[in-house]
């Protein structure tokens, strides 16, 4: 959202928490403090809970020299700024397609900062990148940030929770609206088998 600070956000959670704004986050008091500290870890957290389409990014990767010591071939290195891997090109990590196998295992497995895999590579990935600048936020992941540092700070900074869980439902609006932007991708649901398919199976 063009134009919006780190502060802007803080300042829409300060407003719904009825509470004075600030001018900079690192001010000497209870609200600057509280919000500083929670405000990477709310962001990151929601960057993680929730497929923004603002914040997926690509990378290919080479292989590392190192192996794994069992399982998988290969291993290789995520970058620094993920968050989260969403797809390995040409990879289904399908967990159904295990009931189906003798020797049941995904395509591939994320362990650590690792992506463990059956190929040599280089390979290429689809990952949620740890997003940081504010005035790049999409608008709808703002109001929903706004809300959920509101939510997380509630107690800390009012020293009453009885604002929670209106600050709770107004979070759940800002995700429901998010997802009516497209905002937020929703990921491919797959249909369950049907005992038609089964018995072909």
């Amino acid at each position: 959202m063009a134009g919006t600070s780190k502060v802007d956000i803080v300042n829409m959670a300060l407003v719904k928490l009825g509470q004075e704004t600030i001018a900079d986050l690192d001010e000497n008091n209870p609200r600057a403090r509280t919000m500083s500290a929670i405000y990477d870890i709310v962001r990151q957290g929601l960057l993680r809970q929730f497929r923004w389409a603002f914040s997926k990014g690509r990378a290919q990767l080479a292989s590392l020299t190192s192996t794994p010591s069992w399982g998988y071939t290969t291993e290789f290195q995520l970058p620094t700024d993920c968050l989260q891997l969403i797809s390995v090109e040409n990879q289904e990590d399908d967990p159904n397609l295990n009931f189906y196998n003798s020797y049941p295992q995904s395509q591939y497995l994320v362990e650590g900062r690792k992506i463990l895999i059956n190929e040599t590579g280089p390979i290429k990935i689809v990952y949620v990148k740890d997003f940081e600048e504010a005035g790049d936020f999409d608008s709808a992941f703002v109001r929903a940030f706004a809300d959920n540092l509101a939510f997380e700070a509630c107690e800390l900074i009012t020293q009453s929770n009885t604002k929670k869980e209106s600050l709770r439902a107004d979070f759940q609006t800002s995700i429901s609206l998010a997802i009516r932007a497209n905002a937020i991708e929703r990921p491919a649901q797959m249909q369950a088998d049907t005992s038609w398919t089964m018995m072909r199976l």
